[in-house]
């Protein structure tokens, strides 16, 4: 059962799919209560965060199999597509892009609205981001994130694992959060640029001087309490 998270006095008309971070290889939904609690009082709406298998024991497509089967759930549990949203930090964006490519793959309906905080979605770690923010990011360090790539893909080359060279065509709006001082914000630039290209609907806060996954911190750091404001608000208009 995924961790399910419930701000007071939220409506909950309308449901978020939270997809954690860790490098596809760490963490847990439980991990992440805080930054849910108040995603879910932006959002007006529960999150529900499933533990998703982790690598190296469990590599791809684990991950995005269980991210798939979870949106299914919601739909199975009587919520349309477009009274969902699906979010997800940094390893846990690149697997809400890939669960996006899947139900298109599989002709089912996409969520309404989409938002990722740093998201990795380079497992090729070729950003040039990776190497200039080195000494400015306090979150991530350029030697690991081939390691865990690595360990996560394997010997696999499937299209879901490489959302930045996909059709980005008919996407439902994208709302990217990231920090312009972390190793990762080439990910998120080089995304955005592309939906925008493809006629997505797409909003970006890049807040500089900020490191990766930084609105994790939210209640503690002003920067993470306007960050997961704006896209809670964001992911609740899609939805109504």
């Amino acid at each position: 059962m995924p961790t399910t998270v419930v701000a007071a006095g939220v409506p909950g008309a309308h449901r978020v799919l939270f997809l954690h971070g860790g490098g596809y290889q760490v963490a847990s939904a439980r991990a992440y209560r805080g930054l849910l609690a108040h995603l879910s009082r932006a959002c007006g709406a529960p999150v529900l965060a499933p533990d998703y298998r982790l690598a190296p024991e469990h590599p791809y497509p684990a991950g995005a199999e269980d991210a798939h089967a979870a949106f299914r759930a919601l739909r199975d549990a009587g919520y349309p597509a477009q009274r969902i949203a699906v979010a997800g930090d940094s390893a846990g964006g690149g697997l809400a892009m890939a669960l996006l490519l899947r139900l298109r793959a599989a002709g089912e309906d996409p969520p309404a609205s989409i938002g990722l905080i740093s998201p990795w979605i380079d497992l090729a770690c070729s950003a040039p981001s990776i190497t200039a923010n080195a000494a400015t990011d306090a979150m991530l360090s350029p030697a690991w994130l081939p390691i865990a790539a690595n360990m996560y893909r394997g010997s696999v080359d499937a299209a879901d694992l490489r959302p930045l060279e996909a059709d980005l065509t008919g996407l439902p709006p994208l709302h990217v959060v990231a920090g312009g001082a972390e190793l990762l914000v080439d990910d998120a630039d080089r995304l955005v640029a592309r939906a925008r290209a493809a006629g997505v609907a797409v909003s970006y806060r890049r807040v500089e001087g900020m490191w990766h996954d930084f609105p994790v911190l939210a209640g503690l750091l002003a920067e993470a309490d306007a960050a997961v404001a704006g896209l809670g608000a964001a992911l609740r208009a899609d939805c109504a």
